[in-house]
């Protein structure tokens, strides 16, 4: 659940960053003569995205946003040379690549993104309650005059309150708002206080705020989403002030001016999940420009249309997931559990022994040429075959071989089938693997086989060296017909070439396939 929600957060940067970054530069130069709402509506429909990452993507969403599930960084490649199949374990020569596997580096990732996003909110939501609660200790009921006033103008019983120690009024409280007010908030200025903080009562602004900390949290890593809350939270006081001055005099706006002015002559208070009357700092000449701009904005209501339009469109055609070997991995610990509880047969045992080259055999810092008789493996693919994508291309995991649908696929070597998923089910981890067959080899020696059109094998089956296992198809997350290879040695990632290319028919010219797992 933890990495699924890392994952959709990652897929939700790139869009939502484009959009942020057209409202800030909308904002910033047409602000003037675009109404507020329009600002307020459409940071409420990204905020809302941000704050939920929960994956809504189509099962075949068009956009794969593929997070690699390992990075094999090779220390020495000259000396590297794969390890052929043994019945005993090798011992390691210094010889051999010392290889440095990422992945449990990568899979810190999203446990250092929940930390980040519970350390966010942690700091901000205890900040609050901490004042809130000192708030509601120190607090006095206002005078009936006020609580008349709040309520003819929310049209409901509002709750108003005297506190010494605030600077500015503000209204508070996302269970049970109030309106909080100055012990010394001079009379003159009540009127257009209590208008304005019931205002931001009846809009839900407490909860717009609240979002928008949430969606700050989850997205703690990215500036972007930080500059959207500021501007946001600079946007509700105008959004506010417009609909408190709507149809109103000269007068009234100048009176209502004056009275922000003296509330911040006497000092700003800042408090994360409060509307306050002297709004966010810095905003006190726009709000004063706006106040007395009698012009009628444009609501461009198309535009926040398309907004909306945009966010669900990308929302369900974008997805983000690991590659394929994630779930290859996890099942990596049941495959050498398995292989231990079921043993190779004496005569597969024998086999593998008499097959198995000297380690000494080749010298230093060259990588020897394993014949068929050597690693003991046989081509896993009928007829001709097209190597469409390779080991040593970026971060993949194994090697692709194109073939027709139907083309017969063979357990290269004697084995247990540790893993073998036949149909095609919902949206998860495994999903882009399509269907699929892993076997275990004995000696820690692995291989899997994805994108199958069908599986032939159940798990717990033994198999032998050339019996098929399944048919070449395009599951999964495919573009076109082959079959995914890869190969494993105690956990650490093999060529599959470095093993097969001995047993491999005369390939085909290079394919222009370019599957995506």
């Amino acid at each position: 659940m933890m990495r699924d929600l890392f994952y959709t957060s990652l897929a939700l940067v790139p869009w939502t960053g484009g959009l942020i970054v057209g409202l800030l530069l909308l904002r910033r130069w047409a602000g003037r003569h675009i109404s507020p709402h329009f600002f307020h509506l459409a940071f409420l429909v990204l905020a809302l995205r941000l704050a939920f990452p929960v994956d809504v993507s189509l099962p075949a969403a068009p956009v794969q946003v593929e997070m690699p599930a390992a990075i094999t960084v090779a220390a020495d490649a000259e000396t590297a040379q794969p390890v052929p199949r043994t019945a005993q374990p090798q011992q390691k020569t210094e010889q051999q690549a010392v290889s440095l596997d990422l992945s449990a580096v990568w899979g810190l990732l999203p446990y250092v993104w929940a930390l980040g996003a519970v350390c966010t909110l942690g700091l901000r939501l205890g900040a609050y309650g901490v004042y809130t609660a000192r708030l509601r200790s120190r607090r006095v009921p206002a005078e009936d005059s006020l609580q008349a006033m709040a309520r003819a103008e929310a049209g409901r019983p509002v709750r108003v309150y005297r506190a010494e120690e605030l600077f500015s009024p503000m209204a508070a409280g996302l269970v049970r708002p109030a309106v909080y007010l100055p012990g010394c908030q001079p009379d003159q200025t009540l009127p257009y206080v209590m208008a304005h903080e019931i205002r931001h009562l009846k809009r839900g602004d407490l909860w717009f705020k609240f979002l928008l900390m949430i969606a700050c949290g989850m997205q703690w890593f990215n500036p972007l989403v930080w500059l959207m809350a500021r501007a946001a939270n600079r946007n509700l006081e105008l959004a506010c002030d417009a609909q408190v001055l709507r149809n109103r005099s000269t007068a009234y706006r100048q009176a209502y001016g004056m009275a922000i002015l003296e509330t911040l002559r006497r000092g700003r208070g800042a408090l994360a999940l409060a509307a306050g009357f002297s709004g966010a700092p810095g905003t006190m000449k726009e709000r004063v420009t706006a106040m007395f701009d009698k012009t009628k904005k444009k609501t461009f209501v198309p535009v926040l249309a398309a907004l909306c339009i945009a966010v669900a469109a990308a929302s369900a055609l974008v997805s983000c997931s690991a590659r394929e070997a994630a779930s290859s991995q996890s099942t990596a610990s049941t495959s050498v559990a398995q292989s231990t509880s079921q043993p190779q047969s004496a005569s597969q045992a024998e086999s593998a022994s008499a097959s198995a080259p000297d380690s000494t055999a080749s010298s230093a810092g060259s990588t020897p040429v394993l014949t068929a008789e050597e690693t003991g493996w046989v081509w896993p693919v009928g007829g001709e075959y097209t190597l469409s994508r390779s080991f040593a291309e970026s971060s993949h995991r194994g090697v692709d071989i194109a073939a027709d649908e139907g083309t017969p696929i063979y357990a290269p070597a004697a084995g247990v089938v540790t893993a073998a998923k036949n149909e095609v089910g919902q949206r998860d981890q495994e999903w882009s693997m399509g269907l699929y067959v892993q076997l275990d080899h004995g000696s820690g020696m692995t291989s899997l086989y994805s994108h199958c059109s069908s599986v032939t094998v159940e798990e717990g089956d033994t198999v032998a060296a050339g019996q098929v296992i399944g048919y070449v198809g395009s599951t999964g997350n495919s573009t076109g017909n082959h079959v995914h290879i890869e190969m494993e040695k105690d956990g650490v990632l093999q060529d599959p070439m470095a093993y097969l290319q001995a047993s491999a028919p005369q390939q085909k010219e290079q394919a222009t396939l370019e599957p995506t797992a």
